[in-house]
């Protein structure tokens, strides 16, 4: 509605006195009129001095003293259910409705006892409802005996849902609260001013000996590829080439290292079976070469790899801890007290000692015990085959009769380390080191039902302050 429209309905009424002259003269329902001149005053556009003879006017007249109104109200009222529906027909104000009504209550046309009438037959209307509801239920209750049981279970079954539906709600809540959680969280992290601490590089190298171990090669002894479904193969061929792999990747891994930390000695393990030699028949039969020129091809390999480190190591010492393996007897049963004096092994360690006589940067350590103890800064270091480790394929492995025997030993004297072979597999534990093979895997192990493992030897460090920390597979397959 515009402020024209307002400022007429004004004129209107200045001009005709009254609500009913001015609708009759210009055919706008007076109640119109009525609110338009409210929406003037309340606007403020109305000229004050026609302002000043509305409001003496208003003193005399207003919209309730039209009684053909208050008469319509009233009887709008018996047709509908509220008054505020009688204001939407008549399209005034609530307001003016019920100033109607106060009128007609004055003049004795509307008594407000009617509307409480009204009012309680609509609860009588209710009641009578759900009186008729009730007696529908009891006669199809009477009719069927089992449909309270099964209004019942349906009761039930709603109230279950309900608290299925109160329960993912609470979870649903929780979740929610969680996640408000998680995002204060990420927001503070978010906006965190993050304090800086500069990392200064460690100052100098670290000190370490090197250590590669080298056992249970069994060079003479073939594994044919078709009996272990292509899985291995071994020669005298793959032996020596796998035997020039073993020090050539050894010394890879020892460069390597040498970035980090100061290497100066090389410790090099011999702890046996570097042949098989003729301790059961079958060996006898098939083995490729005789034990003393098996013996022979052994040495030449271990000597040129001797000769390899020496040559192409950036190291001042190479130490070569040796002890024999239970292949390398030459008697039919082990020997314990003169084993040392009746082993291939222990010949061709003798040997090897005297073509390095000279040489000081090499240092070969023998023994006539089981037992062969190096000292690398303040640890001990215990080196013997492993032939001693009684082992019958239990559950758990070699760990258990390893730690057994480990913990008889340390009664007598005490040792940091243990370095062993015989079982074929590499492991790398917190007080041993089980040295893996250069035949591989075979048809004994087969027997045994023992793992494949491809073939390969032990490379660790003995770091001066930390013991030994370092360890690799030295690989040996091209």
């Amino acid at each position: 509605m515009n402020n024209k429209d307002l400022l007429s309905a004004v004129d209107l009424y200045l001009k005709h006195g009254s609500l009913k002259a001015a609708s009759e003269a210009s055919g706008i329902p007076s109640s119109t009129i009525g609110d338009r001149i409210k929406s003037a005053k309340s606007k403020n556009i109305i000229p004050s001095r026609k302002l000043k003879n509305l409001n003496k006017m208003s003193g005399k007249s207003s919209i309730t003293e039209d009684e053909t109104l208050v008469r319509k109200a009233v009887e709008l009222f018996r047709q509908v259910e509220t008054k505020a529906e009688v204001a939407r027909l008549m399209e005034i104000s609530t307001d003016s409705v019920y100033k109607l009504f106060e009128k007609a209550r004055q003049l004795g046309i509307y008594d407000p006892r009617v509307e409480e009438i009204k009012n309680l037959n609509e609860q009588i209307e209710d009641l009578s409802k759900e009186n008729n509801e009730l007696k529908d239920e009891i006669e199809r209750a009477s009719n069927n005996p089992n449909f309270l049981l099964d209004r019942d279970r349906d009761l039930l079954k709603a109230k279950e849902a309900l608290k299925l539906v109160e329960s993912k709600l609470k979870a649903s809540e929780k979740e929610v609260s969680n996640l408000h959680s998680h995002n204060d969280v990420l927001t503070k992290l978010n906006n965190r001013k993050r304090k800086k601490t500069k990392i200064v590089g460690k100052s100098g190298k670290a000190e370490a000996v090197a250590c590669m171990i080298a056992s249970d090669w069994h060079i003479e002894e073939p594994v044919d590829p078709e009996s272990l479904n292509g899985y291995n193969e071994y020669n005298l061929e793959i032996a020596a080439q796998r035997s020039r792999n073993f020090f050539k990747n050894g010394l890879y891994l020892i460069k390597k290292e040498m970035m980090n930390a100061k290497i100066d000695t090389v410790l090099l393990g011999l702890l046996g079976d570097f042949i098989s030699n003729y301790i059961h028949e079958e060996l006898e039969e098939e083995a490729l070469l005789s034990p003393p020129m098996a013996i022979e091809m052994a040495e030449d390999l271990i000597c040129d790899g001797i000769d390899f480190l020496l040559s192409d190591g950036c190291f001042n010492k190479l130490v070569i801890p040796c002890t024999i393996g239970n292949h390398g007897r030459t008697t039919r049963k082990m020997r314990y007290s003169t084993g040392w004096q009746n082993s291939y092994e222990m010949l061709m360690y003798r040997h090897i000692q005297k073509l390095y006589d000279n040489d000081p940067r090499v240092e070969i350590k023998t023994t006539k015990g089981y037992h062969n103890i190096i000292e690398v800064y303040d640890h001990i270091l215990r080196f013997h085959h492993g032939d001693a480790i009684k082992y019958s394929q239990g559950i758990g492995g070699i760990t258990v009769p390893v730690n057994r025997a480990i913990g008889r030993w340390n009664d007598k004297e005490h040792a940091t380390l243990d370095i062993f072979g015989h079982f074929h597999q590499l492991h790398f534990q917190s007080n041993f080191v089980s040295n893996g093979s250069l035949i591989g895997y075979n048809q004994f192990a087969q027997r045994l039902g023992c793992s494949p493992e491809p073939p390969r030897q032990a490379f660790f460090l003995i770091d001066k302050d930390h013991g030994r920390t370092v360890c690799a597979p030295i690989f040996v397959e091209d």
